[in-house]
């Protein structure tokens, strides 16, 4: 899959985590689509045609990044997830078979395994 052809669901809380992390991904080519939360990216996921990758933060009111990316698969069975955190504790919540990227986290590892995931 071309690089400019693959959209990606962002969802973190934080505004200026997700505005860096838009900024960079739309930089490298890609379509970004930006959620301030879970229900947000739900929303999105039932809306947009296009969704080939979702980002998800894990530590988010009133729903975890796990509990997303499960409702998102409800959804769209095929969308790929990547969990972003810097809590050690989402690793004992249940995130295997979950593509896992701790932050902190370079612009050049993100950008390897947004790659990555989108090559499979």
């Amino acid at each position: 899959m071309p690089r400019g052809a693959a959209h990606i669901l962002l969802c973190d809380d934080d505004d200026d985590v997700r505005r860096f992390i838009a900024e960079f991904l739309d930089s490298a080519g890609y379509t970004i689509h930006e959620a301030s939360g879970p229900q947000a990216a739900l929303d999105i996921l039932e809306q947009s045609a296009e969704i080939d990758l979702l980002i998800v933060d894990y530590a988010m009111p009133g729903m975890n990044g796990l509990e997303t990316i499960r409702q998102a698969r409800q959804r769209r069975p095929g969308v790929r997830p990547l969990l972003i955190t810097g809590y050690a504790e989402a690793m004992a919540d249940g995130t295997v078979g979950i593509p896992l990227l701790h932050k902190p986290f370079t612009p050049s590892e993100l950008a390897r395994t947004v790659a990555e995931l989108l090559a499979v």
